[in-house]
């Protein structure tokens, strides 16, 4: 769980040391402002960077845990830059969407998957940049004992599944979509979804016959075989899921003003060489902030093709 706390700090520091790289351009915004505030709206004129992440970044967090690490954002940026900037909790991506579109922010962080859902909605969402995970790549598996019957999803009906707490939502969307029969829910396919603490305990208990099949994540799966290569050579991987792009950095072209997503844009892609900000990407795994690549569209299509947006 630590490495999910020093996410959430990553995007205050790196946000703060990052994102406006202008502090003269920001002193001068700064001078320019006059009055308090007066709203998202008028936060915006006063040249205030609104930037907002799903709560499920955070989604091992309590509500104050998450607030609290959160909290120094605006100080941080106001200390940086001398221009005020916050950052908001958005409760799902469709909240999310909706705050970008309409203009109560500038810069949305979503979960890859859930970006392409919200772009259906909201055609005019752009992608901007990507965070990458180069040694911890968003790809997952199910796995049961080769000692079972199981050779087929299907064969996991009414039986139980372990989920680690660790994995993160491109996993859950994974155990929805590729690990039942087509259109039923998890919590009607099996007979129970076990939430467990980490993945080692889920994959142990798995060994040991204490439970049917464990969603683990690749690289903690990894990470097993080379700790316990003698437990996990007695487990098999039953269904494997696409690699999913990264965490994707959107924003809707002119509701930002002038110039700012590009001072964004190059911010982060300096993110790696600047010291402080680097040690806590290595904390979390991230290599970088990257440019969209030319394949994101093509992957966007296979990803939309396996996982479409759930009809409401």
């Amino acid at each position: 769980m630590i490495h999910r706390k020093s996410f959430a700090m990553l995007w205050c520091a790196i946000l703060c040391t990052c994102v406006l790289t202008d502090p003269a351009q920001a002193q001068k915004k700064e001078s320019d402002q006059k009055g308090p505030a007066k709203g998202k709206t008028q936060a915006r004129k006063e040249g205030v960077l609104r930037v907002a992440i799903t709560r499920n970044f955070f989604q091992n967090f309590s509500d104050s845990i998450v607030k609290l690490v959160i909290q120094p954002f605006p100080e941080i940026v106001k200390a940086q830059t001398g221009l005020p900037g916050s950052i908001d909790l958005a409760s799902n991506s469709d909240a999310l969407a909706e705050q970008l579109a309409n203009g109560d922010c500038h810069l949305a962080v979503f979960q890859s998957h859930e970006f392409l859902w919200a772009r259906i909605k909201y055609p005019e969402l752009e992608p901007l940049m990507t965070a990458v995970n180069k040694s911890t790549p968003l790809q997952a598996y199910l796995l049961v004992n080769r000692k079972s019957e199981v050779g087929q999803v299907a064969d996991l009906e009414g039986k139980e599944v372990c989920f680690p707490s660790t994995n993160r939502p491109y996993a859950q969307a994974f155990l929805d979509y590729r690990c039942t029969k087509p259109g039923v829910a998890p919590k009607k396919f099996y007979s129970k979804v076990k939430r467990i603490e980490g993945t080692d305990e889920a994959l142990d208990d798995l060994v040991d016959g204490q439970t049917d099949a464990v969603l683990a994540e690749k690289a903690a799966w990894e990470r097993y075989c080379k700790m316990k290569p003698t437990m996990s050579s007695e487990l098999k991987v039953l269904q494997e899921s696409e690699t999913f792009p990264s965490a994707v950095i959107a924003h809707i072209p002119g509701k930002m003003p002038s110039g700012w997503s590009e001072i964004f844009r190059k911010g982060m892609m300096s993110a790696n060489t600047n010291p402080s900000t680097a040690r806590l990407m290595m904390l979390v795994k991230i290599s970088s902030f990257e440019n969209i690549p030319e394949d994101f569209e093509a992957r966007a299509q296979d990803i939309l093709k396996q996982y479409p947006p759930a009809t409401k």
